[in-house]
């Protein structure tokens, strides 16, 4: 009787408090706009305009991370040869604005040698994608975990021209 009562109230409390463990509520955020309320997932998005890259150009994208948890990456290239490579770095930083002093710490590439033995690479992690079509080809790359205020990443064209454009989708969790 008394175990009745106690799921009684207890169903009662959710039902008044409006709480539904099931109910997940996406938001939609374009860059610029203040977050708004609510649970779920904050979806902010940044962008890179479109960009040509020719063999050895480099282009930055940087953004804040904010408080996301989760970074989905979409990269958009078309080649000019089957052969083009798209390389990118990661870059972090606690700097909440670009000055002329911030200090980009590279993304740790590491691997594990024994149960008591860590390697870490002697220099940045580098990401590389061949499409090997000339068409317009798409990437969708999830970045976790994160902790830095601001992000950036370098895209690099290898071996021929390609033009490149990249979103980025922060996705922070408020569950």
């Amino acid at each position: 009787m008394k175990r009745n009562i106690i799921i009684s109230l207890l169903a009662l409390v959710m039902i008044v408090c409006g709480v539904n463990a099931y109910n997940v509520t996406l938001e939609c955020q374009e860059a610029g706009e203040e977050v708004l309320g609510g649970t779920g997932f904050d979806l902010s998005k940044s962008s890179l305009a479109e960009t040509q890259l020719d063999i050895n150009d480099t282009a930055d994208f940087i953004f804040s991370v904010g408080s996301a948890d989760l970074i989905d990456l979409y990269i958009d290239m078309e080649a000019s040869t089957t052969a083009s490579v798209l390389q990118w770095t990661y870059y972090f930083t606690d700097d909440k604005e670009e000055a002329s002093a911030t200090t980009w710490y590279a993304e740790d590439g590491k691997s594990v040698a024994s149960a008591i033995a860590t390697t870490h690479g002697a220099s940045k992690m580098v990401h590389s994608w061949t499409p090997a079509t000339t068409t317009q080809s798409y990437k969708n790359i999830s970045i976790e975990p994160l902790a830095a205020e601001r992000m950036k990443i370098t895209f690099t064209g290898v071996t021929a021209t390609s033009t490149i454009s990249a979103d980025v989708l922060r996705r922070i969790n408020r569950n």
